[in-house]
């Protein structure tokens, strides 16, 4: 986890370095559907911890700092667009 750096009389504010998928559609404002698009095209990492020995299920753990790259070059794009 990563703090930022305190002023006097702030509090510190963790960054989790990983949300599940319903923590990163509600912190990012993206959709479920376009969320899991990006994991499987490769444009956001995530990890799974698996629950169970048998159970292939398990809670999917997204980057934060992979969805934030994603993000800032999505903004770049949009502002700087490529005539065709």
């Amino acid at each position: 986890m990563q703090t930022s750096p305190l002023k006097r009389g702030e509090a510190t504010v963790a960054t989790p370095e990983y949300l599940r998928i319903a923590e990163a559609v509600r912190l990012f404002g993206i959709g479920r559907s376009t969320l899991y698009s990006l994991i499987s095209n490769g444009s956001v990492t995530s990890r799974v911890i698996k629950t169970s020995r048998h159970n292939v299920s398990g809670i999917r753990l997204i980057s934060v700092e992979s969805l934030r790259a994603f993000i800032e070059e999505s903004g770049q794009e949009a502002e700087n667009p490529v005539s065709q």
